[in-house]
């Protein structure tokens, strides 16, 4: 007797624990949006003010990250200093392309980093400006749904996982 209770408590926990990282992982994204609009942010101010040179810029911008948007600014910024690639969308395409598998970023998201790639080097620092604001907009609009969606979710794994863990445990015995 004193097995299926431990059992079940087992049951119950793991269960629980599934649900507890499947929300880890969308409130993951979340984080890594966040990181990429402030990433984003960075580019829009230092093309604004400081006039620097773009590998400089994405290798300033790596710094002042964390996790996968400081992967993807700082591949780029050596890549474009190595002149590993002709322009500096190939750049830009491949680091997102070597970052993503690590990423929680969605197709969408990365489609949206990417078209910011097709114009990256190629505009005046005003057009370059503007072009880091489209990208953040469109990771605002992200993020509120993701919250809104987060807050609805949340609840609904750790109730799933309570109610599924439970099921596991009639079923069973």
């Amino acid at each position: 007797m004193i097995f299926k209770i431990i059992g079940s408590c087992i049951v119950i926990f793991s269960t629980v624990l599934c649900a507890f990282y499947i929300e880890y992982c969308d409130k993951r994204r979340i984080d890594d949006l966040e990181e990429m609009k402030k990433g984003f942010n960075l580019f829009s101010s230092s093309m604004r003010y400081t006039h620097l040179p773009l590998d400089e810029v994405m290798k300033d911008i790596s710094k002042r990250l964390s996790g996968v948007s400081a992967e993807v600014f700082g591949k780029t910024g050596d890549y474009l200093f190595r002149y590993t690639f002709e322009s500096s969308r190939e750049a830009w395409d491949k680091s997102l392309n070597e970052v993503f598998p690590n990423s929680r970023f969605s197709n969408e998201d990365i489609e949206a980093f990417k078209y910011f790639g097709k114009t990256l080097g190629y505009l005046d620092y005003e057009n370059q400006e503007s072009i880091g604001h489209t990208a953040i907009d469109y990771i605002d609009l992200t993020l509120k749904s993701l919250r809104e969606r987060f807050e609805k979710m949340r609840k609904l794994y750790r109730s799933m996982g309570v109610l599924s863990g439970l099921l596991v445990v009639i079923i069973l015995f």
